[in-house]
C-alpha cells in the first residue's frame, strides 16, 4: 500500500502508450521519445516555466510490459535521487514542483498536432523545429497501420487528467502536413541559374570580403551572407548604378547551406539588372 507521500509523488505523471501490432524499431521509438523530450525543453523555455540552468528534463519513471508504455516525470537535475521501498525515486519536491508543466506540454503538443491535422481551425503557427519534432514523434505509429498512440497526463489536483489519442491514419496525415510545411530540403551545395538578387547591405570596396548580404526570395526571404567569386563580379554590381540598392540583379549563384538553411550565396556571374518595381 502506498504511503501518503508516495501517492502525492505520483501526481504529475505523463504516460506515453504505443499500442503496436508490428514490431517497433528501436531507433524509431528512441527518436520519438527524444523528440518529445526536446519539445518539452523548448516549451519550458518559450513559456518561461523554467530557466535552462534549472535543468528540468523528462525522465522515465517506469516501463511497463504489454504495449510500449513509458511513464515519464519532470525532474530538475538538482533533485537528488534517493533509495526507498520502490527502488530509486526522484526527490519528492523536485518532481512535484514541475508536475504542472507536463499539463502545459501535452496541451501545447496537441495544439501543434491539431494545426497539422486541420490548420484552418488552428490559431497556432508552429516553428519548423516543432514540425520536425512532430514528424519524429509520430514515426513509430505512422509505420504500423494498426497501431495507436495515446498520451495521458495524471495531473495534480488543480489540473486533473488530460488525455489525447491518435491512430496511424492521423499520424501519417500529421507527418505529411508537417513535411509540406517544412518544404523541400535544400542540398548542401546547389548552383542556381538566373536568380533575382537584391542587396541588403554591401561594402563599397570591391576587395572587401565581409559584411555583404543579399536576398534571393526564391530561396529565403531573409538576408544571407554574400561571397563574390571575384573582385570583378562584385565591382560589376557596385558600378551598375548610382544606387545599386534600388536594383534587382539577375545572377548565377551557388547556395551553400547549414542545418538545412541557406548560409552563403556565392555569386558566380552577374547577367543583368533592372530597377526595382
Amino acid at each position: 500500500m502506498a504511503t501518503k507521500s508516495m501517492t502525492k509523488e505520483l501526481d504529475g505523471l505523463l504516460t506515453f502508450k504505443l499500442d503496436n501490432k508490428a514490431p517497433v524499431a528501436l531507433d524509431d521509438l528512441t527518436a520519438s521519445l527524444t523528440a518529445l523530450a526536446c519539445f518539452y525543453q523548448d516549451y519550458l523555455a518559450d513559456a518561461g516555466k523554467a530557466s535552462p540552468d534549472a535543468g528540468v528534463k523528462l525522465y522515465i519513471h517506469e516501463l511497463k510490459t504489454g504495449s510500449v508504455i513509458a511513464t515519464l516525470q519532470a525532474i530538475a537535475e538538482q533533485g537528488h535521487l534517493l533509495f526507498g521501498d520502490n527502488g530509486i525515486i526522484p526527490t519528492l519536491q523536485s518532481a512535484f514542483d514541475h508536475a504542472d508543466t507536463l499539463g502545459g506540454l501535452i496541451a501545447n503538443l496537441n495544439d501543434v498536432i491539431g494545426f497539422f491535422l486541420n490548420s484552418s481551425d488552428s490559431e497556432v503557427r508552429p516553428t519548423k523545429k516543432q514540425a520536425d519534432q512532430v514528424i519524429k514523434f509520430f514515426e513509430p505509429v505512422a509505420k504500423d497501420n494498426a497501431s495507436h498512440l495515446s498520451m495521458q497526463f495524471n495531473g495534480t489536483v488543480n489540473i486533473g487528467e488530460i488525455h489525447f489519442h491518435y491512430n496511424s491514419q492521423q499520424a501519417n496525415a500529421v507527418q505529411n502536413s508537417a513535411k509540406r510545411y517544412l518544404g523541400p530540403s535544400l542540398p548542401s551545395n546547389k548552383i542556381l541559374k538566373d536568380e533575382l538578387l537584391i542587396l541588403h547591405q554591401v561594402r563599397g570596396d570591391a576587395k572587401a570580403k565581409s559584411g555583404d548580404k543579399g536576398i534571393i526570395e526564391s530561396v529565403s526571404k531573409t538576408p544571407v551572407k554574400l561571397w563574390f567569386c571575384s573582385d570583378e563580379v562584385k565591382k560589376e554590381i557596385l558600378d551598375s548604378a548610382e544606387n545599386p540598392f534600388q536594383k534587382v540583379f539577375v545572377v548565377d549563384v551557388e547556395v551553400k547551406t547549414a542545418d538545412d538553411k541557406p548560409a552563403l550565396y556565392k555569386v558566380l556571374e552577374v547577367k543583368d539588372n533592372f530597377d526595382k518595381p
